[in-house]
């Protein structure tokens, strides 16, 4: 079975690249070190960068995540900036910043892949639309792997992640996953 090195802390990502992985006959594995993060507007650029530099740390196959987020009302703040605006603003002041306002938002997320047969990395993306809440649902449960899942409501549901039982949350993932940039990423390494 082959090995693929996914640049991240995060149990649930790790998870969810995994089970993808099977189905190719390759095994996923956590890498996690401090990999220096430019400031980037574009989340594809910093995915690759991801896995250049992590590629050229353990020389293996790597793959990196990276989002963007952009919050209509708030003139695409924060972009790439997600972590940062978390870490200072906090969800609740999201919701403050809201009021009144449309509550509309697009995120971004790439996947990018990198080894020792490739010149540059391959990067494949999605886009997925949102409705931001206007009520926190405080209580994360073990699959809500962001805090970001307090206030995001899916398209087509009324309820946050958050919000949602297990069966629901994976309903939500396994939609999301039809035709997923992961897989086209996985079609990709397994047939080259």
């Amino acid at each position: 079975m082959n090995k693929l090195y996914l640049c991240t802390s995060n149990k649930w990502k790790v998870e969810l690249f995994s089970n993808y992985a099977k189905n190719y006959d390759f095994v996923v594995e956590s890498i996690n070190f401090d990999i220096p993060e430019s400031r980037n507007l574009d989340c594809w650029i910093i995915s690759e960068e991801k896995v250049i530099y992590s590629y050229n740390k353990i020389k293996k196959p790597v793959i990196a995540v990276d989002s963007w987020l952009y919050i209509d009302a708030l003139w695409w703040f924060p972009m790439t900036f997600v972590k940062f605006a978390l870490g200072s603003i906090w969800v609740e002041w999201i919701i403050k910043l809201l009021e009144w306002k449309p509550r509309t938002c697009v995120i971004v997320n790439s996947v990018s892949f990198f080894d020792t047969e490739l010149s540059v990395p391959i990067t494949f993306k999605e886009e997925l639309k949102w409705h931001i809440s206007s009520n926190i649902a405080w209580n994360l449960k073990p699959y809500n792997w962001s805090v970001l899942h307090k206030i995001f409501i899916p398209d087509w549901s009324k309820k946050t992640l958050a919000e949602m039982s297990k069966d629901e949350y994976l309903l939500w993932n396994n939609k999301r996953l039809e035709g997923w940039f992961v897989e086209q990423m996985f079609d990709f390494i397994f047939n080259k």
